[in-house]
């Protein structure tokens, strides 16, 4: 579990956090298949390690989303007061969908050799951050916002280093977390709407 924004060459540097053991042990295992894949084979293989990525189309499911989708859903339907698990000091690195993709492409095209890259925004968040960015972009400001430490949170720091990206790609997100929030925001009321 790091305190920084954690480079390329640091996956192996310890075990991954109990919470999440199944799927980082499976993203480990994916890309060992990879490399021997492509040490027995022509084929061009892209390593990516995405941040939080979020936007339109998202998991907007109550029992199984992540947290901006959650926090969306929450905000658009004014609960109030607006409980939020933890005590908001969690920092994320939080990525729109279209840099996401724009990274993927770049990646494809410029550095298909099995070699890992992380893609995300580069700069971290505190979910207290988050949660006050997504009531702003869903009219909700004047929620009561309130954390309940007494429920669990994960891990405490969570931000990827896209030097490498930014070196290898000139990869550099165009999305901030604002109009990111509000693009989302916009189509998720639409969609709901659509759906009532």
């Amino acid at each position: 579990m790091a305190d920084h924004a954690v480079k390329e060459d640091e996956m192996w540097s310890a075990p991954p956090y109990p919470g999440y053991a199944g799927y980082a042990w499976m993203r480990r295992y994916f890309e060992q298949l990879a490399e021997f894949v492509a040490s027995k084979s022509s084929l061009k293989i892209a390593l990516l390690r995405p941040s939080a990525i979020y936007g339109r189309h998202d998991n907007f499911d109550p029992q199984t989303s992540h947290v901006i989708p959650a926090l969306i859903r929450r905000a658009v339907q004014k609960e109030n007061p607006f409980v939020v698990w933890g005590d908001g000091s969690e920092v994320r690195d939080f990525l729109h969908i279209t840099d996401f993709v724009r990274g993927c492409l770049l990646l494809l095209e410029k550095h298909a050799v099995c070699d890992p890259v992380n893609i995300g925004y580069g700069q971290g968040i505190t979910i207290k951050q988050a949660v006050q960015a997504v009531l702003r972009a869903a009219g909700h400001g004047q929620a009561e916002l309130r954390f309940d430490t007494t429920k669990p949170s994960a891990i405490p720091f969570r931000m990827v280093d896209i030097s490498k990206a930014q070196r290898l790609l000139g990869f550099k997100p165009q999305v901030t977390l604002e109009e990111g929030l509000a693009d989302t925001v916009r189509w998720y009321q639409s969609t709901f709407a659509k759906q009532r």
